[in-house]
């Protein structure tokens, strides 16, 4: 069959060059327009309910609203982890479905699911599903401040109103969440003295409100053949409305709602709060849907963003880019770019000076673009985005994709210079490619089967690298058709005229020929120097391997951090904000720092529920500087700041911790257990053993749970004497502590609630608390003293689950030491802390996907070894060849193994581990290729190898051996340059590892296999 297709490719040459042309320029155009993007969509289906359930203490919030929704939720198809954070006011159950699964199927389960569980909820509460959006959702932060001109609730009612519905509009915005400002309200404040006075209730003014604002009057009649519409304007259509609202008196005469109560806007009381370059203001965090080109997306934002910039009030300040994931993604690939470029120039450089020949080293690369642009052809057809795994690949397999034609265009070579002048060019063209088709097909399948285990890698850490793996194979067998076609036409047209212009192999080549073939003569009449070297290279590489420390992912190299600041429960937004400022511009006055946006708390619908005491710094370097020693700065600054606990990572660091752990840590315990109590008894115990490890940094447990609070107990039989419902008090305290809501006002495109509020003043304290005023039977009005007792407390502000148990979680990163050195002590010390009874303890976080991932990458290696081995025997018939051809496996561990230990202080990544995959497969082809040769010359001569034969045929297969490992190998210097920059962050470890491993294989194999060879045709004779 090969024989058929390369005759055929032959014979129509002119149609083969036709398909190639069109092959490129579909390959452009695909290239051209792919989706641009910093990883391929890395995380699981994640669908995000919140309930706003005002009102609600953290523990009422658990056993109304999460319970429930995690009843609804349990057992639905295809989820893995459902986590849930019950906070004062909220609710937030997270499905993290399985890989694979149907993300808008998801949503859909959730949202039928929620339908049915509605009922069970407390009335006023709505779950909201969030938008649907990409892994690396953020893509730009955008500041806000303003002059003494603009107020807080102007400048929030700018980024709600005006800003925020257009960012929306744009193609490609998830949503636009918004931090800081006020939100705008028209509040009824007034006091418990001012209700004593006018004899009324918090209830009086709650109906007195709602009586104020009615549209639903209108409607039409029919008069003489006529319908006339009419309508009821009596909507509110300011507070001055409201204010002149009737609110009867307990003596019957009517007063003003103004009377009792200060009618006006105020600002909504905050959940969140922001600060923009340490001052106040607001930030806008845009997010983008999935599989959508980042760099269009983001431009369209700026566009949109810019164009409101000239309209806005004077006065008004805005810092369009605080964070921008579009500059690492340019920067990224614009390097891994250059590096495939640079790649492939010097691979052809190696093609010139090994052929000689221009024309020759013209056909070995023309696989190259082919190969490239047919595998972005077939990704892009799959609806793949063009990310830095998937450049990557391509960049790593330039030199892999040209060692089919290589091997073609050096045989046919060396055939037609030894051909008669009356011999067909096409023949020996057909003869050559035909010889070596056998061994190269069947090498070029076993470089695709050797990357089946990264196929069947799970978790975040096979969405990482597929892609990787998807365009380095399919770039391998699209070469392996070029090869079979393109090339054999390509030769039969440029070679014959260049061979005969140029019968004299090149310099370089009958150098490299003459001292090889002395070496390999020595070491074939002393073998056991070399055997003993070989055996003693991998002893010594097996015993160095304890050396090597395990890594999930290493640093990013880009401008953009993220600093969590966490305080102790309790701690206010105005605390949370001054501190935050101060820090703020601490750090700003680091060299290098260019703008720090912080986010305190949370927002609606927004991916960070925090309470008042933990808040986001988005610290965004300039372009260039050294970020390791900024860091280091930064560090050193927070470290001054006191009752604040800091953390700094990388905003791409951050967030696949977070996809793994659930928060931003590179490790992270979960204390498992009912009772909330002997939850925080475990969590200070753990805490406390952890911190003394050596390495240990950034630990953060919240064991005090609890925060000082005032604690209201209804007593029933006051209650009934008195003649008051719990929910009259109910209604009290949401007026005293958040505001009622009551109604709303519609101003054009702008809407205000109605609240009913107490002044901050009148419950400052549980004495002032106590006198608020309530309801009671036969129109009384009492103290709320008179029904409930009303006392300090410790109360809890969080309670977190994971599958529907009550979960704390101890986070910590480590600096100093290896992650693996530390994450090993931290189980250990886990292990042997007394927990108390019903608490039980899990290690995690990303050294535990790590070593699952190393498992699983080592256990299905060996099974496509294995495979590799049956297809070797089913090839050249011999279990004994086979083994000869596996040589080279160990053979390219030694290799690998000191380039990581001396080239990466021995720390070993996933990448690393994929680049040990990557040259195990790159050195079987090329011993594959040199026993394959061996067994041609058998055949020819009939009989086995004497010495000189073997000597002589290992030396015709120099050429191509070396040829193929030096362009794979010069391939990656540029990766290998890419070091401490963005875009090589995963694939210089690889190519790391795959020159390291091709140095070390492909020296051995060309004394090691020939060695074993000759002692086999030997004890043949």
């Amino acid at each position: 069959m090969v024989a058929r297709l390369v005759g055929a490719a032959l014979r129509h040459r002119a149609a083969v060059f036709l398909l190639a042309a069109g092959l490129l320029m579909a390959g452009f155009y695909a290239a051209r327009t792919a989706p641009l993007d910093v990883f391929p969509e890395f995380a699981p289906p994640i669908v995000e309910v919140q309930v706003e359930a005002p009102g609600l203490a953290p523990e009422d919030v658990e056993a109304l609203v999460t319970r429930p929704l995690e009843r609804a939720l349990a057992g639905a198809p295809g989820v893995a982890t459902l986590r849930s954070s019950s906070i004062a006011g909220l609710s937030v159950v997270t499905a993290v479905y399985r890989y694979g699964t149907d993300p808008y199927r998801a949503r859909q389960v959730v949202i039928e699911r929620l339908a049915l569980a509605a009922e069970q909820l407390p009335p006023g509460t709505r779950p909201a599903v969030s938008p649907l959006s990409a892994a690396l959702s953020t893509i730009l932060a955008i500041g806000l401040r303003a002059g003494p001109s603009v107020s807080p609730l102007e400048l929030r009612d700018l980024a709600e109103w005006t800003i925020r519905p257009r960012l929306l509009a744009v193609p490609g915005v998830a949503n636009v969440v918004i931090y800081g400002g006020g939100i705008r309200q028209v509040q009824l404040t007034t006091t418990p003295e001012r209700l004593w006075a006018a004899g009324v209730t918090l209830d009086d003014l709650a109906a007195a409100a709602g009586a104020a604002d009615a549209a639903a009057g209108s409607g039409f009649f029919d008069r003489g053949g006529q319908r006339l519409p009419t309508w009821l304007d009596a909507r509110l259509r300011s507070p001055a409305d409201l204010a002149r609202a009737p609110l009867p008196g307990r003596d019957s005469v009517p007063v003003p709602l103004a009377a009792v109560a200060d009618v006006g806007e105020g600002p909504a009381v905050p959940v969140g709060e922001a600060t923009v370059n340490g001052e106040p203001g607001v930030v806008l965090l845009v997010t983008k849907q999935p599989a959508l080109n980042v760099l269009e997306v983001t431009a369209e934002v700026e566009k949109a963003l810019g164009a409101l910039v000239r309209a806005l009030p004077a006065g008004v300040r805005v810092d369009q880019s605080m964070f921008r994931q579009a500059s690492f993604v340019t920067h990224a690939l614009g390097n891994l770019r250059r590096a495939l470029l640079a790649g492939v120039v010097l691979v052809l450089v190696v093609l010139v000076l090994f052929t000689g020949s221009k024309r020759a080293a013209f056909v070995s690369v023309v696989a190259i673009p082919l190969s490239l642009l047919a595998a972005v052809t077939v990704l892009r057809a799959a609806g793949a985005t063009l990310n830095v795994m998937v450049l990557g690949g391509l960049a790593i397999a330039v030199g892999e994709v040209v060692d089919d034609a290589i091997i073609d265009v050096e045989n046919a070579w060396r055939r037609l210079r030894a051909a008669p002048a009356s011999a067909r060019a096409d023949d020996v063209v057909l003869a050559a490619s035909v010889e070596v088709r056998s061994a190269v097909v069947y090498a070029t399948v076993m470089v695709a089967l050797v990357f089946l285990p990264v196929f069947l890698l799970g978790g975040l850490e096979g969405a990482l690298f597929r892609p990787l793996a998807t365009a380095y194979v399919l770039a391998t067998l699209a070469s392996l058709v070029v090869a079979l076609t393109v090339t054999p036409a390509l030769a039969a047209v440029l070679l014959p005229g260049a061979v005969a212009r140029r019968t004299a192999p090149p310099w370089l080549l009958s150098a490299l020929r003459a001292r090889y073939e002395r070496a390999l003569g020595a070491a074939l009449a002393r073998p056991a120097p070399v055997i003993a070297g070989s055996v003693a290279a991998l002893a010594a590489a097996l015993a160095l391997t304890p050396l090597l420390r395990l890594e999930f992912l290493p640093e990013f190299h880009e401008t953009n951090f993220v600093m969590h600041m966490t305080g102790a429960p309790g701690v206010g937004l105005d605390e949370s904000a001054r501190v935050g400022a101060a820090t703020a511009r601490t750090l700003l006055a680091v060299p290098g720092v260019r703008s720090v946006a912080q986010v305190i708390g949370r927002s609606t619908l927004s991916e960070d529920t925090f309470g008042p005491e933990r808040s986001e710094m988005m610290v965004q370097l300039e372009p260039g500087v050294n970020a390791a020693a900024v860091s280091a700065e930064l560090r050193a600054r927070t470290a001054e700041v006191t009752g604040f606990a800091f953390d700094l990572k990388q905003f791409l660091n951050e967030r696949i911790e977070e996809l793994l752990g659930g928060v931003g840590a590179a490790l992270v315990v979960r204390l498992r257990g009912s009772d909330l109590p002997s939850l925080e008894q475990a969590a200070a115990t753990v805490s406390e053993r952890l911190a003394a490890i050596p390495g240990v940094a950034d630990l953060h447990a919240p064991g005090a749970l609890a925060a000082s609070g005032i604690r209201v107990k209804p007593r029933r039989a006051d209650l009934l004497g008195q003649q008051v419902s719990a929910a009259a008090v109910e209604r009290a305290l949401r007026a005293a502590l958040g505001g009622l809501p009551v109604g709303r006002i519609v101003e054009g495109e702008r809407q205000a609630e109605v609240v009913l509020r107490v002044a901050a003043d009148g419950v400052l304290d549980p004495e002032r608390l106590a006198r608020l005023p309530i309801a009671g039977g036969h129109g009384r009005v009492l103290p709320l003293g008179a029904v409930a007792d009303v006392e300090g407390a410790s109360l809890r502000t969080a309670i977190t689950h994971e599958d529907g148990v009550r979960t704390v979680l101890v986070r910590l990163d480590a600096r100093g030491r290896s992650l693996e050195a530390v994450a090993l002590d931290v189980a250990r010390a886990v292990a042997a802390a007394p927990l108390p009874a019903g608490v039980y303890a899990e290690v995690g976080g990303e050294y535990a996907a790590a070593a699952a991932a190393r498992a699983r990458l080592v256990g299905l290696g060996a099974l496509a070894l294995l495979g590799i081995f049956v297809l070797l025997v089913v090839d050249f018939g011999s279990t004994r060849l086979a083994t000869l051809t596996m040589v080279n496996v160990p053979l390219a561990f030694v290799g690998g193994l000191a380039a990581v230990l001396l080239g990466a202080g021995g720390r070993l990544s996933l990448g690393a581990i994929v680049g040990f995959v990557t040259v195990f497969g790159i050195t079987i082809r090329n011993g594959i290729v040199l026993v394959a040769h061996f067994l041609h010359v058998e055949e020819a001569r009939g009989g086995p190898l004497d010495r000189g034969a073997v000597v002589a045929a290992a030396t015709d297969r120099l050429a191509p051996i070396l040829m193929t490992a030096l362009t794979t190998g010069i391939a990656l210097v540029p990766l290998l340059l890419l070091g401490g920059r963005a875009g090589g962050e995963i694939e210089q470890p690889m190519a790391l590892v795959i020159v390291g491993g091709l140095v070390s294989s492909t020296w051995l194999n060309l004394f090691v296999v020939p060695v074993w060879y000759a002692r086999r045709g030997a004890r043949r004779r």
